[in-house]
């Protein structure tokens, strides 16, 4: 049998709360993991090649072309 918890309007309140709560989370997380990111970077001096960061996606000339349309 299953148990059924009713939705009542502080629940939803509560979910509503949550979620914009989350983004502030998430964001949270990521400027971390930038910040992150470039500490290790200056520490350590590790970059990525030239060729790799400066890589062109072969699909942006279609995706330009199917915008024209």
């Amino acid at each position: 049998m299953k148990h059924q918890v009713p939705i009542t309007e502080m629940y939803a309140v509560v979910v509503a709360i949550d979620w914009f709560i989350d983004r502030f989370r998430t964001a949270v997380n990521v400027s971390g993991d930038l910040f992150a990111v470039a500490i290790v970077t200056k520490i350590t001096g590790i970059t990525d090649p030239v060729d790799m960061v400066a890589e062109e996606d072969p699909h942006d000339s279609l995706r330009e072309e199917n915008s024209r349309v």
